[in-house]
Formats: structure tokens, sequence, C-alpha cells
């Protein structure tokens, strides 16, 4: 599944493990925790843990496994103190160097800046439609995006841009709604409607 993530895969990955028919909900689930164990995993990776600073490359990037697992966990069980409970073990860490201060310190300023959610793929969408013409499907980095239809308005003196549709946190798709008014560049503005996210590799 990692390395082949093909709908024909997942289907047929599902269809030896499953003990009963899932809904669209139940595999969206599935794959959600089999993506927190996964990350849950990586986040052990031994390179991370053999370090003199916390703030290292490595340290840094066994951390980022762990906020994805993080992430996905608080989704899925819908616990939004999860995060406060693991910053305040990470704050026990401190760093060798004092303007990092501990772990937590760390989480925040190279962690969660490299966070990717829905909010700011639609946000790099709308910022990069105004200096690129994006089709009706586009691909950026892990997501796919297909737009549903767009607006152009050339006197307004602010940009924005709207969008709505569907986003997944795994292969499948998610019902979800995203509007965002975003200040682009004066004179210019790109509007559009119906656009739906994806991604195969989360």
């Amino acid at each position: 599944m990692i390395l082949d993530r093909s709908p024909d895969n997942m289907a047929a990955f599902l269809a030896r493990h499953a003990h009963r028919k899932l809904s669209e909900s139940d595999e969206i689930t599935v794959w959600k925790l089999l993506e927190l164990q996964r990350h849950a995993m990586l986040m052990y990776t031994s390179c991370g843990w053999f370090f003199d600073e916390l703030s290292g490359i490595e340290t840094v990037q066994v951390i980022q496994y762990a906020s994805r697992a993080l992430q996905l966990a608080q989704d899925v069980f819908a616990d939004p103190s999860l995060e406060s409970a693991f910053l305040a073990k990470l704050a026990e860490a401190k760093s060798n160097l004092a303007e990092h201060q501990d772990g937590a310190r760390i989480f925040e300023k190279f962690v969660r800046p490299a966070i990717v959610d829905f909010p700011k793929l639609a946000a790099h969408y709308a910022i990069r439609s105004v200096f690129e013409e994006y089709g009706e499907h586009a691909k950026i980095y892990s997501y796919e995006v297909d737009r549903g239809s767009i607006l152009e308005i050339t006197t307004s003196p602010v940009a924005c841009a709207s969008s709505s549709g569907n986003r997944s946190t795994g292969p499948l798709p998610i019902p979800c709604t995203r509007h965002f008014p975003e200040p682009i560049l004066p004179k210019s503005c790109s509007c559009w409607t119906g656009a739906s996210t994806r991604t195969s590799i989360p």
C-alpha cells in the first residue's frame, strides 16, 4: 500500500483484510488509522534520537512524523487535548541552544509551519493561480485539485478566492467546504467555486 495507492490496489487490500462490508466513511477511517500507524512508526526512526542538539534536522524530522500522527489522531478520535499533552511532553526536552529553549518551542518554530492542511492548500492554489494558469485538473505536490469553475475580475482593488468541494486526508474524498477571501494583488482577482482536492500521498 505504501508504494501503490492506486484505487484498484486499495480495493484489493480492503477485500483481503476487511471482515465486513465497509461504508465509504469506514474506509476513510481505515486509511487514516493505517496512515497514523505508519507515521507513529516513522517517528521512532533511530537517527532522530541519536543527537547532540534537539533542533537538529534529524530530530525535527521525527517530530514532524509525530505531528502527522497527531494530526490524524485528532481527526479520527476528535480529541483536541492531544496536542496540548504532546507539547507538554516535548517541553520537558531542553535544547542546548538558548534561542530554541525546548521541544515545544522547536515544534512551534520548525514543525508547525511545515504542517499542510486544506486551508493552506487552498490558499496556495489561490495565490499561485494569479501567476500560473491551472487547468481543470492540477497536481500540487502530493495533492490533486479539480477546479469546478473560475471567475476573473480585473477591476477589484483586492483579489479574492473561494473554493468548495471535496478534500481528503487519505486517498479517498471527504466532503468539505472551504470559503476564503484572501488579499492577493491589487487590481487583480481570481475567484472560483467548486474546487475539490484529494491526495494519494498524505
